[in-house]
């Protein structure tokens, strides 16, 4: 494999997050996140965070903190997005997220400051591609820019 910068992940992981999308094998929220990695963390192929914190929020830190220790526990790569608004765009045209981002939502089916994507059936080159980038690299949580 060629030594991936970030744009080729970047894209790679658009492109993976948009066939888990598609295929249901993304859950979203805290609260749901915690539920899978309780009863399944094995079937976890990615944890995907926000790579900056509302600094004025304690309880999101904390909740976002927690997930990252299960994750490592486990060894779930992470995976931290620059940019929440360009997450949006792959989940635009489901209601449940469009309704949570007009209502500041913080937890439910749209929210997006925690996400897991469940291992594929069949990988796609995206997905292998993904995994095999969580394998090689060697920085904790890298920040991943997707492109527009």
């Amino acid at each position: 494999m060629a030594e991936a910068h970030p744009l080729q992940i970047g894209q790679a992981l658009k492109d993976s997050l948009l066939q888990a999308v598609s295929e249901d094998r993304v859950v979203r929220g805290v609260m749901s996140c915690a539920k899978l990695l309780e009863v399944s963390p094995e079937c976890v192929m990615v944890c995907i965070l926000p790579a900056s914190v509302p600094s004025h929020d304690v309880t999101f830190h904390i909740q976002q903190t927690l997930v990252e220790a299960f994750c490592v526990e486990h060894a779930i790569p992470i995976l931290k997005i620059g940019d929440l608004e360009k997450l949006a765009v792959i989940f635009a045209g489901r209601k449940d997220v469009a309704n949570s981002l007009e209502n500041n939502q913080d937890e439910g089916e749209g929210d997006l400051t925690c996400l897991l994507v469940q291992v594929p059936e069949v990988k796609s080159p995206a997905d292998q591609f993904v995994m095999e980038f969580c394998e090689m690299i060697f920085l904790p949580h890298p920040r991943i820019d997707l492109p527009a």
